[in-house]
C-alpha cells in the first residue's frame, strides 16, 4: 500500500482535512470549560493558522497547501519510479514522513476532544486557573514529539525500513518547527 502513490494521496489529503476539522472541533470545546481553568495564547500552534482557529473558520490557504502536497507527493513517486533522485524502494520515505506527521497530529487532537469533552461533561474534574503562554504550549509540544520519537528511532534501529525512516524524518523536522516558531515568538 506505501507504494501505491493514489492511495497514498488519498489518505494524505483525508488526514489534512481531518486535522483542520478537528482542530476547529477541538477549539470550540476548549471554550466550553477547559479555558475556564487553563488560559492559553492561542489554541493553535502554527502561526499561519492561529487567526482563522480563533474565529473557528477554514482557512482557503489550507485547501492550496493539501492541493500542494498532493502533487509532490506524486512528483516524488515519479522521480522515483524512473531512478531520478533515488530508487521506488526509497519512495516509502514520504508516505512514513507524511502519515507519521498527520497521525500524530490528529491523535493529539482526539485527546484534546476527549478531555474537553470529559470537562465539559465532569467540570469540577478542574479547580483553579493557570496562565499557558505559547512558548510553554510549543515546548510541551517538543517534549511530547519525543514520546513518539525516541522508541521509533529504536525501531528503526532494530528493523530498519525506509518508511520508519521518514516518521523519523518528520518527527525531527516537526521538534525544529516548534523550535523555529518559539525563535519567532521571542523575537
Amino acid at each position: 500500500m506505501i507504494h501505491n502513490v493514489f492511495f497514498i494521496i488519498i489518505v494524505t489529503a483525508a488526514l489534512m482535512f481531518l486535522d483542520f476539522y478537528l482542530t476547529i472541533k477541538g477549539a470550540r470545546l476548549y471554550t466550553q470549560g477547559y479555558s475556564e481553568h487553563i488560559k492559553a495564547d492561542n489554541y493553535e500552534m502554527n502561526p499561519m493558522f492561529q487567526k482563522n482557529v480563533a474565529e473557528f473558520k477554514y482557512n482557503f490557504r489550507h485547501l492550496l497547501y493539501v492541493v500542494l502536497v498532493s502533487l509532490l507527493i506524486y512528483l516524488f513517486y515519479y522521480l522515483s519510479q524512473k531512478n531520478i533522485i533515488y530508487n521506488s524502494q526509497s519512495f516509502a520515505i514520504i508516505p512514513g514522513l507524511l502519515f507519521t506527521t498527520m497521525v500524530y497530529i490528529n491523535a493529539n487532537h482526539l485527546r484534546n476532544i476527549v478531555i474537553f469533552k470529559a470537562l465539559k461533561k465532569n467540570p469540577n474534574m478542574l479547580k483553579g486557573q493557570i496562565e499557558q503562554t505559547y512558548l510553554y504550549s510549543l515546548k510541551t509540544a517538543q517534549a511530547q514529539l519525543l514520546v513518539l520519537l525516541l522508541p521509533l528511532l529504536v525501531i528503526l534501529i532494530m528493523s530498519p525500513s525506509y518508511f520508519v525512516l521518514g516518521g523519523v524524518i518528520a518527527l525531527i523536522g516537526s521538534y525544529f518547527t516548534h523550535r523555529r516558531w518559539k525563535k519567532k515568538a521571542t523575537v
